[in-house]
């Protein structure tokens, strides 16, 4: 228990020392740990590591007799993020890259069992975010419109930028103790206490949050080759104070933005009934549409699909491949009139604004991800975990007309690579 205790506080020390940011469905990370995400973040029901245990279903901690044992997972995730915009208006077309930047995501978990029906766990990881930095190209243009006139002033004075959200960054981790309770071998009840730490950056000034939830879980052994899990968790309200200047009078106000409530299934299988193959599926779904922010911003709810496989190819290498969908949350308003007004958390401006903050500023477009990753056991007690995850460019467009009533379109493409690693002790 001492050892699990130093490593978790330098694991901490760490995690708070280091920037995170993007994510894939949605906001969010398809998986949190190397073993989870090379398999396409199926980990509801499948034989956990810590840190996936106590993200995806606290009450998998206890898996195959593992109540008996402790352990500890360090590790990361290298987030590469292509991301490209346009803007197409009055005969010209205004094209941007992101600054091409790679993200360090760390996570850590430890757990230890407390008698022979309980364990205890701790993890801390980024598991959500996005931002783009079009700053100083084609797209950032501070005085696009001249609305001097509109308001009778001299030329110039009065100027409007050509897309709002031209500069942001949302990330999110969460510290999460964990507990499990086993009354019978075949099944475990879990839940963990998530504290959210959140921080926003809209070219303002950044700003800190912090949200509290809940989750629950549940996993049952149906026969010693299958088993089944199901796990919930509640809505995080997080609320950015003095984050944005919404409706223009050059006073920054406050913005929700919540995490989602979200609720999943899954189930494993010893295919070849000699832990040589297992396979395994979650089903998720994330409630965007309940979530503040993400509501205003008209996204709708998401359904996720995983599927993984792990295959033992030597007695101390295993070879993981995984599959993960969910459909785009981002809903298209074709045919907007950005001369219109909109009203967003009791703020009132300009629908171009809104259509190009969303489209431009937070393009959480990305659909299917390919995954790959592969295993290796020194020990009984130490495991290197190696993974990587591809999704694959998808590009969003949407048509309207801007704030002077011509015909406009944005458009912005987004694709990822990721490289992760952990490294796993159990004592």
């Amino acid at each position: 228990m001492k050892k699990i205790c130093i490593l978790t506080l330098l694991g901490v020390f760490l995690f708070f020392n280091v920037k995170h940011s993007e994510a894939t469905n949605g906001t969010q990370l398809i998986g949190i740990g190397a073993l989870a995400r090379s398999v396409g973040g199926v980990s509801i029901a499948a034989p956990q590591e810590e840190i996936t245990a106590v993200f995806a279903n606290p009450a998998a901690m206890c898996v195959r007799g593992r109540c008996s044992a402790a352990g500890f997972e360090l590790g990361s995730t290298f987030f590469s993020p292509d991301i490209e915009t346009k803007v197409e208006l009055g005969g010209n077309t205004y094209k941007a890259y992101s600054k091409s930047r790679t993200y360090m995501i760390p996570f850590l978990g430890a757990s230890a069992h407390v008698g022979e029906s309980w364990r205890f766990g701790f993890a801390a990881y980024g598991i959500s975010g996005l931002g783009v930095e079009y700053d100083n190209t084609a797209v950032d243009k501070p005085s696009y419109y001249d609305l001097s006139a509109m308001y009778g002033a001299p030329s110039g004075s009065i100027t409007s930028p050509l897309a709002a959200g031209t500069d942001t960054q949302l990330s999110i981790m969460k510290v999460a103790p964990a507990v499990t309770y086993q009354p019978i071998e075949e099944l475990s009840f879990g839940a963990n206490l998530q504290v959210d730490y959140g921080k926003m950056d809209l070219n303002y000034d950044t700003q800190e949050e912090y949200g509290l939830g809940v989750q629950f879980g549940t996993q049952y052994r149906l026969n010693y080759y299958s088993v089944i899990g199901a796990t919930y968790v509640t809505r995080q309200v997080m609320k950015y104070e003095n984050a944005v200047d919404l409706d223009g009078d050059s006073l920054t106000d406050d913005l929700e933005l919540s995490m989602p409530q979200q609720a999943g299934i899954g189930i494993a299988v010893d295919a070849l009934k000699d832990e040589s193959l297992v396979v395994g599926s979650d089903l998720k779904w994330i409630n965007w549409e309940g979530a503040e922010g993400y509501e205003d911003f008209d996204w709708q709810d998401q359904w996720v699909i995983s599927l993984g496989a792990q295959y033992r190819a030597l007695k101390n290498l295993n070879l993981r491949a995984g599959y993960n969908y969910g459909n785009n949350p981002v809903k298209t308003h074709n045919n907007f009139n950005g001369s219109d007004t909109i009203t967003v958390q009791n703020k009132t401006l300009p629908k171009y604004y809104y259509e190009t903050f969303r489209v431009v500023g937070f393009p959480a477009i990305t659909t299917h991800h390919l995954t790959l990753g592969v295993e290796y056991v020194f020990s009984d007690s130490m495991q290197l975990h190696l993974g990587f995850v591809h999704a694959f460019e998808q590009t969003f467009t949407q048509e309207g007309f801007d704030l002077m009533g011509n015909p406009v379109k944005l458009e912005s493409s987004l694709s990822q690579n990721s490289f992760d690693f952990s490294y796993n002790w159990r004592f």
